[in-house]
């Protein structure tokens, strides 16, 4: 019985602990995002099915993308893109979207 009570201590503490970066990776409507997907090429079709332009590929796994219809991030969940974050948490893009950098 100790055990359990020490383990659902520990499993607070980590949601605890893990919250504020939860809500910091938060996606946004209408601002750009990240999604972090098994293989980045593979996500595009779905991206643009949703209603969103890719704006760009970092490595294997990371796609940004951006769309200003609120119901994109609905649809990127609905087609199977489950791990989406905002795009400012991951250090992802600083543009306008007419590609000038933000400051």
């Amino acid at each position: 019985m100790r055990g359990r009570t020490l383990l659902a201590a520990a499993g607070g503490g980590l949601i605890f602990a893990l919250a504020p970066a939860a809500l910091a990776l938060a996606p946004r409507p209408g601002s750009a995002v990240a999604i972090i997907a098994r293989d980045g090429w593979s996500a595009i079709p779905q991206v643009v099915q949703a209603g969103g332009s890719v704006l760009s590929l970092r490595g294997q796994y990371f796609v940004f993308a951006y769309s200003p219809d609120p119901d994109f991030l609905p649809r990127l969940r609905a087609a199977g893109l489950w791990l989406v974050v905002d795009a400012d948490g991951v250090g992802g893009c600083k543009t306008d979207f007419s590609g000038n950098p933000m400051p």
